[in-house]
């Protein structure tokens, strides 16, 4: 199937803002092949935005993307009388306040509203949101429907991500993918929503179904600032236009906040481990017996659809959270009950999230993304059935981001496992020793936890001193494939590292 191309009269797609012309510019029909932001990626025929971002500013390239071929420029408005470029500007230029929110109206229009023809399912929490963006999507697959996928795992079809940048692209990233999904034929999309997301309005104008919340714990507060921020900006989800249900968590606290808000007037489901926060009699799916085994999860459950078994080879109760929600959403967009189960059955575990290696004649070994204080516990919490011996824990905290969470996360690793390994994480412009420090700071027997900031070094060690029976959790990074420290991106994998240490291992 060839790319289909797009093109949009620019005079026309400035309405859609609001934008001011600023120059004389030319005058007549004007009309631009693409949206582009970086000036090293403008072709001709472009039309180039420029605004503030984190490290630099696009204003000040506007010179270069007209030399290479922009035939229109659209900046922020604000502070632009300091850009002489802008002053000077030879194409037509065009300005809009707070243009970063503009963004999504644009790339929307450009791109022909591609949201619109799609089933798209957004969920957005602290933890869970990888693993059922994975879920439904997969689910959604194996029943024999056309369903791409944006997060953190990557953007694409099931089968053929591409890796992301971030959680969640950037506006015109976003429609642009939309687009191309839609063209190929997709009839749904699962995307991770991040709070960073929806603050900076990079998922504006895209045309939500459903939307899912997981939960919200302590994450992102370098950011937010605080916990009440950090839920209003997760809540701003559920109050997009054209929604037509939201599946809410109602386990958790900020969960039952949207559910009571009157604000949201749409259908609403919610999902409980057990009925007494069972909000919605009607709508509501929980459980009414569970057994966690070393097999997985079997739970006898009561849903809108009717009551039925659910079996699945994931374990722990927060991913038990985990598939009630992807089976409320399969069946909010009208999906049968049977089928959904018959899918989540055969599903593996998602990369990186509580992925088992090893055991039987070698230590279990998990490798799980848990990054904040909530996830670390529910983690070691969920692997406590599963160890017939001592649970080890190795982990470390990212430097540059919430160091409040440090010391909180050492003393859950402490009192929840037997044995805890403090290492490195990403610690980009800090030192390790020094984040270290911090996460001791939690320790109530400092000297009982070992140290060791080479993070090879570290689950090596934890590996190789673990007896047959042991289980050792290596969280924080799952998926990823580098580590952050100082201005370099090196290689590492944990789940690689793993499976070389368990390959040499001699555990007889």
């Amino acid at each position: 199937m060839s790319k289909v191309t797009y093109q949009a009269d620019v005079p026309t797609l400035m309405t859609v803002c609001d934008a001011k012309q600023l120059n004389n510019g030319i005058l007549g029909t004007l009309v631009c092949n693409n949206l582009v932001e970086d000036s090293r990626q403008v072709q001709a025929g472009d039309l180039f935005i420029a605004r503030p971002g984190l490290e630099s500013d696009g204003r000040r390239y506007i010179h270069q993307a007209v030399q290479k071929g922009a035939i229109a420029v659209l900046v922020e408005a604000h502070d632009i009388d300091q850009f002489a470029q802008a002053t000077n500007c030879t194409v037509p230029l065009y300005s809009v306040e707070n243009l970063a929110s503009q963004l999504g109206n644009i790339a929307n229009y450009f791109y022909n509203s591609p949201s619109h023809e799609l089933t798209v399912i957004g969920i957005t929490g602290t933890n869970g949101k990888t693993t059922c963006c994975q879920m439904i999507a997969r689910s959604l697959a194996a029943m024999g429907h056309k369903v791409a996928l944006m997060g953190t795992l990557g953007n694409g079809f099931v089968e053929d991500l591409v890796d992301s940048p971030n959680t969640t692209l950037d506006a015109l990233s976003m429609h642009r993918l939309l687009a191309e999904y839609r063209d190929a034929g997709a009839k749904y999309v699962c995307m991770e929503v991040s709070s960073h997301a929806l603050a900076q309005g990079r998922v504006n104008s895209v045309n939500f179904d459903v939307a899912v919340f997981t939960n919200l714990s302590r994450d992102h507060l370098d950011y937010h600032g605080d916990m009440d921020s950090y839920a209003e900006a997760k809540k701003c989800l559920f109050k997009y236009p054209d929604l037509k249900s939201v599946v809410i968590n109602s386990d958790d606290r900020v969960g039952n906040e949207i559910l009571n808000d009157t604000e949201i007037q749409v259908d609403k489901y919610c999902f409980c481990i057990t009925r007494i926060n069972a909000l919605y009699e009607q709508n509501s799916i929980y459980t009414e017996a569970v057994d966690f085994n070393d097999d997985g999860i079997k739970a006898e459950l009561v849903t809108p659809w009717g009551e039925a078994v659910m079996t699945t080879n994931l374990i722990g109760q927060f991913n038990l959270s985990n598939c009630l929600a992807v089976i409320t959403t399969l069946g909010a967009i009208g999906l049968d009950l049977n089928d959904s189960l018959d899918a989540l059955k055969i599903l593996p575990a998602v990369t990186g999230r509580m992925e088992c290696y090893g055991g039987s004649e070698q230590p279990m070994v998990v490798i799980d993304y848990a990054h904040t204080p909530d996830a670390l516990m529910h983690a070691l919490k969920a692997l406590r059935p599963h160890t017939k011996h001592r649970l080890h824990c190795v982990f470390g905290c990212g430097g540059d981001r919430d160091r409040g969470k440090r010391s909180e996360m050492a003393a859950i690793a402490e009192e929840f496992a037997d044995n805890v390994i403090l290492t490195s994480d990403n610690p980009r412009g800090e030192a390790i020793e020094e984040i270290i420090k911090e996460m001791q700071t939690g320790l109530l027997n400092p000297r009982s936890v070992s140290v060791k900031a080479d993070r090879k070094e570290a689950i090596d060690f934890t590996i190789n001193r673990a007896v047959i029976g042991d289980l050792v959790l290596v969280a924080g990074k799952g998926h990823e494939a580098y580590q952050f420290i100082g201005n370099e991106k090196h290689k590492h994998s944990d789940i690689d590292w793993v499976r070389k240490v368990l390959a040499k291992g001699n555990w007889s």
